[in-house]
């Protein structure tokens, strides 16, 4: 028996079954079922969440496209983003190293990472002419309830293959046409803007398959989420490990012990990530000084702050916040 699915869901896969099938049997409605079956059956989108989701517990927080040259051939880009990233490379090809593991990414595919991985990412020149890589990019991110960022759900980084790459690389497109940063958009194209996120989101969902760490993560979420939630509110206080055994109601060795078994690390190492990625964000959303943002966020001063920062994403605060999605954060 098929699992109920959104209208939206059952719309884009019949679409997307429509346009690239060409051998069509006397039931086409069976084909799209036995497909549907499948994308559910082997990705993301089968996954049991703990609970149901509430209206705002998913949400879009950053959603950027950008496109441009390598600065020469050969080039070789190191970076750490707080952020999903979908490329492609529109004239020559890339080499995407990350986790010791590599890919080749050849014009009409792409590749897909996860916030907070380190890439090396090497840009091919055109092997015809010579000229340097030319690339077209997406920078994305969607929030689960306490500050969860729904792609550490999928098994990333992964290489889009040029079928699973085209409804996306269109969604790209159309952000890089309409998009105008600094400009107010008009209620019509916030609208579909929206819409091309979660549609976007879907498509990755349906092409990746579940992280070995997703089950775990949800119930991270789950179970640590009143811990989360505490944090988030008082992240410009001095906040010790006792202080969060004390919000859980535990004693400070059990609540190690079961920080660790849902969180995979220290109480204080998550506490120090999730002040960074709030200052990441912060430096695209707001013009507060960077002063400020180490007071809200934690950080005794600018000074720790920024090393802390660079340390983190590979550049310093400063240069971080001149980057290709100032503005475009929600």
């Amino acid at each position: 028996m098929l699992a109920p699915i959104t209208r939206t869901c059952l719309c884009g896969i019949i679409e997307y079954t429509r346009k690239r099938e060409k051998k069509i049997s006397s039931r086409p409605h069976e084909n799209i079922l036995a497909r549907q079956r499948h994308i559910y059956k082997s990705s993301v989108m089968k996954l049991l969440l703990p609970r149901p989701l509430a209206e705002n517990d998913l949400r879009l927080r950053l959603l950027a496209a950008g496109q441009g040259d390598a600065l020469q051939a050969g080039w070789v880009h190191e970076k750490t983003e707080p952020c999903a990233i979908i490329a492609e490379a529109t004239r020559g090809h890339y080499t995407l190293e990350c986790r010791e593991a590599s890919w080749h990414i050849d014009r009409g595919e792409a590749w897909v990472t996860a916030p907070d991985q380190p890439l090396r990412i090497t840009h091919h020149a055109d092997a015809r002419t010579g000229a340097p890589t030319a690339f077209r990019f997406v920078h994305f991110s969607f929030m689960m309830e306490y500050g969860f960022d729904v792609t550490r759900l999928l098994r990333l980084p992964m290489k889009l293959n040029r079928r699973q790459y085209a409804p996306i690389c269109a969604i790209i497109r159309e952000l890089l046409q309409k998009d105008t940063p600094g400009k107010t958009p008009e209620l019509g194209w916030q609208v579909r803007r929206t819409e091309l996120a979660y549609t976007l989101l879907r498509l990755l969902c349906e092409a990746a398959a579940p992280s070995p760490d997703a089950h775990r993560l949800l119930t991270q979420t789950h179970r640590l989420g009143p811990l989360i939630e505490h944090l988030h509110a008082n992240l410009s206080a001095a906040i010790t490990a006792a202080d969060m055994a004390k919000a859980c109601g535990l004693s400070l060795s059990g609540f190690h012990r079961f920080f660790r078994q849902h969180a995979a690390t220290s109480p204080l190492n998550y506490l120090k990530q999730m002040r960074l990625n709030e200052a990441a964000h912060q430096m695209l959303s707001t013009d507060y000084t960077l002063d400020a943002i180490a007071t809200h966020t934690g950080f005794a001063n600018a000074f720790h702050f920024s090393r802390e920062f660079k340390k983190k994403f590979g550049c310093p605060p400063s240069v971080y916040r001149t980057g290709p999605y100032r503005n475009q954060i929600s």
